[in-house]
């Protein structure tokens, strides 16, 4: 059988498929058929029409041809195989790493901070995260205390200032402080209760405040406008909502503030407040407000 007969039966056996194959799958075929092991057969007889060769070339032809034919199809006709079990999928997305807050204890006191996520451990009560946007200073005032401060329209003022606290007493009139602070339960209630009934401020309803970590309530003191007068009982005074623990006077020296008193399960509640002056914007003031709802407790 030569080269012309077989291409010419090639052609007859798929004209019923496609007019005509890409010229790779006869490539393919021919590379079969004279690459294909003869079997050798033993016996004195002859084919009248065909020689040995021919005569078991042409099943090994056909099989070939069925096999690059099937593997054409998929290709050739648009079907596509399903891939073998165990195949290898495509990677799935990695998600990127979540910073570790960058911890912060007194010797970062005065410390000037990037726009990020801390940690702080305040001895015996609680440890805690927050994010701060940059412009914020953190101070340390040991025994438990912490403060951060932002400064950024004149150096040498707070435009926004935030404590957080124990509370062990609380001040009747914050502005005369010589009467003393009176000591109050250790619970968010009581806390909350001496808190919002103080001379010379006007305490909000308090409303239920849940972080993570801690639950408790939060509400905004602000100054009465006679106390705050040039001649009112609050000016030119040291004025202090609360004592705590340490005995130490919260500052509270700011006409408009929000306070968080929470319970985070580690012993005594931590009150929270942060202070806003006639020159803070409410931008500014929510945006303070904010680094305290960002706050995780543990």
């Amino acid at each position: 059988m030569n080269r012309r007969n077989t291409d010419e039966l090639i052609h007859d056996f798929v004209v019923e498929t496609r007019d005509e194959l890409p010229e790779r799958v006869y490539g393919a075929v021919r590379h079969e058929i004279d690459h294909s092991p003869q079997r050798i057969v033993l016996g004195p007889w002859r084919t009248p029409f065909m020689n040995n060769a021919s005569r078991y070339a042409l099943p090994a032809f056909v099989v070939a041809l069925i096999a690059v034919l099937a593997i054409a199809s998929l290709n050739v006709f648009g079907f596509k195989s399903s891939p073998l079990p165990g195949a290898s999928q495509s990677p799935s997305p990695t998600h990127p790493a979540v910073a570790t807050p960058v911890s912060l204890d007194v010797t970062n006191r005065g410390d000037r901070l990037a726009a990020g996520t801390y940690s702080v451990k305040i001895p015996s009560s609680t440890n805690f995260t927050f994010s701060v946007p940059d412009g914020w200073t953190f101070d340390d005032l040991g025994s438990g205390r912490i403060a951060l401060y932002r400064t950024t329209t004149k150096v040498d003022r707070w435009d926004n200032y935030l404590l957080i606290d124990s509370v062990k007493s609380v001040y009747a009139d914050p502005c005369k402080l010589t009467a003393g602070a009176t000591s109050v339960d250790q619970s968010v209630a009581a806390i909350t209760e001496a808190l919002t009934h103080q001379a010379h401020f006007t305490a909000s309803a308090p409303t239920a405040a849940q972080l993570p970590g801690a639950t408790g309530q939060t509400f905004t003191i602000d100054i009465n406008d006679d106390a705050a007068a040039a001649s009112g009982p609050c000016t030119g005074v040291e004025v202090s909502l609360w004592r705590d623990w340490s005995d130490f006077n919260a500052p509270s020296g700011s006409n408009h503030q929000r306070l968080w008193v929470l319970d985070t399960g580690h012993g005594n509640p931590v009150a929270i407040e942060v202070m806003g002056y006639p020159w803070t914007s409410a931008a500014e003031q929510e945006a303070a407000e904010n680094v305290v709802t960002s706050m995780k407790f543990e």
